[in-house]
């Protein structure tokens, strides 16, 4: 299921799966273009594709994270650590090439929900 041209959502019985990936073009705005702030951006995005999966960030129990280039652990770990709070899913973290060359990170998440039972 695709949500936004941010998040692919599929759906195996109670487990979700969400990727995100910034938007091809950079932001307009040089600002924005800060590494915190994307991550930040596609933190929002994760929330929001499980919040319409009627899931949320409490319900994630494995990230997968890709970093261009390693330096950037730093900032994302902080970022990463604020967002989920104190009960962080596992996480894998590695160095990637991306074919767009703007592309500085890319996250994708399983989340946990049981299905409701009628």
């Amino acid at each position: 299921m695709k949500l936004s041209h941010f998040a692919i959502m599929a759906f195996l019985a109670p487990i979700a799966l969400a990727a995100q990936q910034p938007p091809a073009a950079p932001p307009a705005n040089p600002i924005t273009t800060a590494f915190r702030t994307r991550i930040a951006a596609l933190h929002r995005n994760i929330a929001q594709a499980l919040e319409q999966a009627g899931a949320s960030p409490a319900d994630v129990v494995k990230c997968s994270v890709f970093l261009k280039n390693a330096q950037d652990f730093s900032a994302m770990n902080e970022v990463y650590a604020q967002f989920f709070g104190e009960t962080r899913p596992a996480r894998t973290t590695v160095e990637a090439q991306f074919h767009q060359t703007e592309m500085k990170v890319e996250i994708d998440c399983v989340a946990y929900k049981p299905l409701a039972t009628k």
